[in-house]
């Protein structure tokens, strides 16, 4: 399992708590809706759901650093191994891919979609 994500996360967050709604909130912004209170649920932080998976398939529960740059970390439990589990952790980064930009809704980076979109994902990694 290879898992990606990043520390400033709104809709996920990395030490876990409240996730969810990020896109009804925002597309209720965007289409002016009545405000609502979105659908979220409790989640566990990254480092607990990760553990999980090492448990369950199995292997040392130490990790191996396996890859550094910038503010990319990627940790890996039983390297080689059938069932390996790496997290790869971007600090300072929302819930977007590693090294890409917000798509076509941003290509106005002025726009009032560009703006809301930036604002419920958080801030990209470069």
């Amino acid at each position: 399992m290879l898992y990606f994500h990043g520390t400033a996360d709104p809709c996920s967050p990395y030490q876990g708590g409240t996730a969810g709604g990020c896109f009804e909130s925002a597309m209720s912004k965007y289409l002016r809706l009545p405000k609502h209170k979105p659908f979220t649920w409790q989640i566990e932080s990254v480092p607990v759901f990760i553990q999980g998976w090492v448990t369950r398939n199995g292997l040392p529960t130490q990790g191996e650093e396996v890859y550094r740059k910038g503010e990319a970390l990627c940790t890996s439990w039983g390297r080689g191994l059938p069932g390996e589990v790496a997290l790869c952790s971007i600090t300072g980064m929302g819930h977007v891919w590693p090294g890409k930009g917000l798509g076509k809704v941003c290509r106005k980076p002025e726009s009032r979609a560009c703006r809301i979109i930036s604002e419920t994902l958080g801030p990209l990694s470069f």
